[in-house]
């Protein structure tokens, strides 16, 4: 179900704007995802340097767009409602054509970061991130048949060797400490990292960094503990204009044992709870206002091989 608009980037200024025709939640709104040049695809090392060129006041998405979900931080707190001496966050999503690959960085200033589970599987009762797509865009009702949406949760540093389930593709519940597959971080299907600036367990700021390639579905297992293997897999061709379902989601815990749920937060892109990739992302055209510097060596040698072509 690919939505397609042609918009200039004159008009794209506005962080977030009218789509009235195409809204999921919430309604009129969606994100840019920037188009990367094969030059600059971001290195997924857990650092967000090749990031830099990106404008923030159009690309970026802050803490005071953000949605409190599931009461975790009280009941009626509004959008924006972040307490910034707590946890500050920025989202920044990307693309490239021809890799098919979508990007993430995720910045988090927490005061106080928790990895204490003691049920592996149970990420989401520690600090953690969640990145979900649907490529497909075709949000709910969920086919019965197959997956469209597609769940990234990791939870860094990684505790005993665990960041948290792989892509969430088994019949098992996402509380299985792992679910092992070809579809799994650091695999070519997708990869994500982590950087600590500060305190490892105190008060620090986490960059994540994220890619996947752009997946439109896989069959739905039916056998529990079933995993999807690469062949089963239909990919996405992504397109610029087009619209596609994501979600963001980071979880805060401050005090916690490991034994129970003790988040004080969920901060989603989206008003809606979590497992819907129910927020629109326009995938961008290049942006002629970026300036992504000078290519590469191997570029230049490349680029002078092809004018030399024509000069001879």
């Amino acid at each position: 179900m690919k939505r397609m608009f042609t918009l200039g980037f004159a008009v794209m200024g506005v962080f977030a704007m009218t789509l009235s025709a195409t809204a999921h939640e919430p309604p009129g709104e969606f994100f840019l995802a920037v188009q990367f040049p094969d030059s600059n695809v971001p290195t997924i090392d857990g650092y967000d340097d090749d990031w830099s060129a990106v404008p923030l006041d159009v690309y970026a998405i802050q803490s005071d767009k953000l949605f409190s979900v599931h009461g975790f931080a009280g009941d009626d707190v509004p959008r924006g409602g972040m307490d910034p001496n707590s946890m500050q966050i920025r989202h920044l999503l990307g693309w490239n054509d021809n890799n098919n690959e979508l990007y993430v960085t995720t910045r988090v200033f927490d005061n106080k970061h928790t990895i204490s589970r003691q049920d592996l599987g149970f990420y989401w009762w520690d600090d953690s991130i969640e990145i979900e797509f649907n490529p497909r865009h075709d949000y709910l009702p969920m086919p019965e048949d197959e997956r469209t949406h597609h769940k990234y949760s990791f939870a860094f540093p990684p505790l005993n060797g665990n960041s948290g389930p792989h892509l969430q593709t088994a019949a098992t519940s996402s509380n299985s400490a792992e679910v092992m597959g070809e579809l799994a971080n650091g695999s070519e299907w997708y990869e994500c990292q982590y950087s600590v600036d500060g305190e490892m367990y105190g008060e620090g700021t986490y960059t994540y960094e994220f890619r996947t390639i752009a997946i439109d579905s896989y069959p739905r297992p039916q056998d529990t503990g079933a995993n999807i293997t690469a062949d089963q897999v239909i990919t996405h061709d992504l397109t610029a204009g087009e619209i596609i379902g994501f979600s963001i989601f980071v979880s805060d815990v401050d005090e916690s044992e490991g034994d129970a749920d003790n988040r004080v937060g969920m901060w989603a892109t989206t008003p809606t709870s979590c497992c819907h990739s129910s927020q629109d992302l326009l995938i961008s055209p290049a942006d002629p206002d970026i300036d992504w510097g000078a290519p590469t060596a191997v570029e230049e040698q490349s680029w002078g091989r092809i004018k030399a072509q024509y000069n001879n």
